[in-house]
């Protein structure tokens, strides 16, 4: 991969569900509609998504009762289904403008767990994929944190200045491993209490304190 040349100050790479997207309450509708379509009696509520730290829906349908050796099929139906739940997607409010105003000085990104063509069907459906240079979701079976270096390494921005905003505990660790700075946010999928437990560079409690953080630190 070559390197981009860069005047940018910072890159920021956003993870999509929880962070950017309100999907919590359509994911939890949509794993439930699955369980009954397929005979079981499991049911995913929140606190299930504190009890499996990786916040994959392998660990999430675990917890919740389903039984491992039906896990593939499931997965095989969230894959097909997950679509349904862009209709009902909405970017957090204030976000998109936070976006807009980073893009002049900041490299931004998506690095998500999610399928990168659910990402751009919600991104479409907010009038918001020209936000972002780069978009990428798991589909390409690489880890978060390799995708943060490939990313980091192809812009050639220093590791000071990069930033993974996450809303699990996964996203931290990627961070950590990646030698990102990792911001935390709390309207996520999971507590504070337990993003705490990995920590966080920083951690914050509303979109305004995330971009209060960023612009801060970079004088933007």
């Amino acid at each position: 991969m070559n390197t981009t040349k860069t005047t940018k100050k910072a890159l920021v790479a956003f993870d999509y569900d929880g962070v950017l997207a309100d999907t919590f309450e359509p994911n939890i509708r949509l794993m439930n509609r699955i369980f009954i379509a397929m005979g079981s009696s499991a049911v995913v509520t929140r606190d299930h998504f504190n009890m499996a730290a990786e916040i994959s829906f392998e660990a999430v349908v675990a917890a919740a009762g389903l039984e491992e050796s039906r896990v593939p099929e499931f997965m095989r139906l969230v894959v097909e289904t997950g679509g349904s739940i862009v209709p009902e997607t909405m970017l957090f409010p204030g976000m998109k403008e936070f976006i807009h105003e980073l893009q002049d000085q900041c490299v931004v990104t998506i690095v998500s767990n999610n399928s990168t063509k659910i990402i751009d069907a919600g991104l479409i459906q907010a009038e918001a994929p020209h936000l972002f240079n780069r978009v990428t979701g798991s589909d390409g079976g690489v880890s978060k944190a390799d995708r943060l270096r490939e990313i980091q390494y192809e812009f050639g921005i220093d590791l000071d200045s990069c930033w993974m905003i996450g809303d699990g505990v996964n996203d931290i660790e990627a961070a950590h491993e990646a030698g990102w700075k990792s911001v935390a946010v709390t309207w996520g999928f999971q507590s504070h209490e337990l993003l705490l437990t990995r920590k966080p560079t920083h951690i914050v409690s509303s979109p305004q304190e995330l971009r209060d953080l960023i612009m801060t630190h970079h004088n933007l």
